[in-house]
């Protein structure tokens, strides 16, 4: 089956050739945003349902297309035009490391590919390295942007935090390199909020800035999952968490007052998916945790009664709106708010 999901990405990759589409940099975001239904609304690997393989085998051919244009852009000499047209693109290639994570575990959990995923672990490992030099390089130094900045920045935090839950799952990790790298990702989350600080107002918020919840969410997850602080301490951020997805999302709901805003909230856009990833990291964190009776119990049985509901026909609209934007041949992803 996964044969048949590769080649299916082959044949994806050839009609796009033939549209002369170029799937955009963050595109990862796509098959972040399907992972994350499968391994945390859908609870991989504890219970799986046709929709688990159906979601899964989507990413796998998505995952083969972007890789297969990939090979193609660098053939043709146009790789490096594609994805470093403007300085904040360095930083959506945490998607690719994210995005390669979580497929990755779909991969061992369904199929039990432990050395694949061990492969891959190194691969990803050394690809987040490289990220991070990058990043230094080219897009912080160049202090002029900050004011154009956005919310990718946070994909910093998102890649580092992707590669604590992944270790962990394939490695005996000890405590001082999860808390290192658990520490690590914090850093980042500080440092993108400062270089975010001027751009995050009113008059230029745009929809990325849905990942300041979404990298706090995935953090929550690698500390749980690595083990190395009590829940109950993790109550407090959980409530920061809670709160600022609750103050963002009423923001973009606001957004939505605008019939421009909410037309093109309608359009399919990576902007979007990575909404549904943080949506999804949000009731992961969310159902990951423990809760003492009281209100903050009342507010998370809500959250998980409600959000799955939310996230999944959210899923299904962007999949019909990229299906309709592929087919009547018009752009199929955008980068843009």
């Amino acid at each position: 089956m996964i044969l048949f999901s590769i080649l299916l990405g082959i044949i994806f990759f050839f009609i796009l050739q033939q549209q002369r589409a170029v799937l955009p940099t963050a595109f990862p975001a796509v098959i972040m945003s399907f992972g994350i239904v499968n391994v945390g609304v859908f609870h991989l690997p504890e219970h799986t349902t046709n929709w688990t393989y159906i979601f899964f085998h989507i990413s796998t051919s998505l995952a083969t297309a972007f890789f297969c244009q990939q090979i193609w852009l660098v053939r043709v000499n146009r790789w490096k035009e594609t994805h470093f047209a403007a300085p904040q693109q360095a930083v959506t290639f945490g998607t690719w490391v994210a995005g390669g994570v979580i497929l990755s575990l779909q991969w061992m959990y369904l199929y039990n590919f432990l050395l694949v995923s061990t492969v891959l672990f190194v691969v990803l490992g050394i690809s987040w390295i490289l990220y991070l030099l990058h990043v230094g390089i080219s897009a912080f130094r160049q202090q002029h942007s900050r004011t154009r900045a956005n919310g990718t920045y946070l994909l910093l935090t998102v890649s580092t935090q992707s590669l604590v839950i992944f270790a962990n799952h394939v490695f005996q990790v000890s405590d001082f390199w999860n808390k290192a790298l658990l520490m690590t990702g914090v850093i980042f989350y500080i440092g993108s909020v400062f270089f975010l600080f001027p751009s995050i107002q009113r008059s230029t918020w745009n929809g990325t800035y849905c990942i300041l919840h979404g990298a706090l969410s995935i953090t929550g997850v690698a500390t749980l999952t690595a083990g190395v602080l009590d829940e109950n301490l993790l109550l407090p951020f959980w409530s920061i968490v809670t709160s600022l997805f609750i103050g963002i999302e009423l923001l973009e709901i606001s957004r939505f007052t605008s019939r421009q805003s909410f037309i093109a909230s309608l359009q399919p856009n990576i902007t979007n998916w990575s909404r549904l990833f943080t949506f999804g990291m949000f009731y992961t964190f969310t159902f990951s945790m423990s809760f003492p009776q009281g209100f903050l119990s009342t507010i998370a049985e809500v959250v998980i009664l409600v959000l799955p509901f939310v996230l999944v026909p959210l899923i299904v609209k962007e999949i019909i709106a990229s299906g309709i934007a592929f087919f009547t041949k018009k752009k199929v992803f955008t980068e843009s708010s």
